[in-house]
């Protein structure tokens, strides 16, 4: 008998242990996964700061604790990228876009991203066209084919792409689909490139009562201001500007 007792102990032991392992995976688990989508917001605040080497850090931890999602992968590898397309690193930038394709359906929105950016990347804008429209007829209300044909048709990438009317278009869903001072620069560029100085102006202003120190939002805001007649306005928002650069080189 005792040794039934002895077995009966070492098998609720085993059990327990068992137990223990399962319910801790079940609390760890989520843990690690979270973490790694604070790693990507951390890294998505560093790229519009355009702190760009904390971004690909945070970015990169991101990716390296996905292992549950590839739609999620698929989204921290775009963002590596992203962070080395800013930084002119277009070898790399090129990599973890061809990364991120290994992790796509084939045909799927993602796919058809993924083809998208990397054919910006080979400046085969045609093309790229062509997979963004792919990607937008499978799922119209995501923001990356609409950022990035938006950037086409705005000219970024070429002034013989550009095409305001549908800039505005794209660039108008991109930012209802996420506002943050990204797409609301892209939309208050679109605007100001189509003469709609005034909601160009409301953009710009937004962006700088979130990020005060924003110099592209500031210079753009006192060509604005210039052009409608707002010169004392205009004035103060170069020499605002210069002190604040002066402050940053020294």
């Amino acid at each position: 008998m005792a040794w039934i007792k002895k077995s009966l102990i070492k098998s609720d032991m085993k059990i327990a242990i068992i137990v223990i392992i399962v319910i801790g995976a079940i609390i760890i688990y989520p843990l690690i996964y979270d973490k790694g989508k604070r790693h990507n917001i951390r890294g998505l605040k560093y790229l519009h700061q355009a702190k760009f080497d904390k971004a690909l850090v945070a970015f990169k931890k991101a990716a390296d604790l996905e292992t549950r999602s590839n739609e999620k992968k698929v989204m921290y590898l775009r963002n590596i990228s992203l962070a080395y397309h800013e930084m002119e690193e277009f070898e790399s930038a090129f990599y973890y876009r061809k990364e991120a394709l290994k992790y796509c359906e084939s045909n799927s929105y993602d796919f058809h991203v993924q083809k998208g950016d990397i054919g910006i990347l080979k400046r085969d804008l045609d093309r790229a066209i062509i997979n963004f429209k792919e990607a937008l007829k499978l799922n119209p209300d995501k923001l990356e084919a609409n950022n990035s044909i938006g950037l086409i048709y705005l000219g970024d990438y070429g002034t013989e792409y550009q095409d305001l009317e549908k800039a505005l278009f794209y660039n108008k869903k991109a930012n209802q689909i996420y506002d943050d001072n990204t797409t609301r620069n892209v939309l208050a560029r679109t605007y100001y490139e189509s003469g709609d100085l005034q909601n160009a102006e409301r953009l710009f202003r937004k962006i700088i009562r979130d990020t005060p120190n924003h110099l592209d939002s500031k210079f753009s805001l006192a060509v604005i201001c210039y052009y409608l007649g707002k010169i004392s306005e205009a004035c103060f928002g170069v020499e605002l500007m210069a002190s604040i650069e002066n402050a940053t080189v020294k």
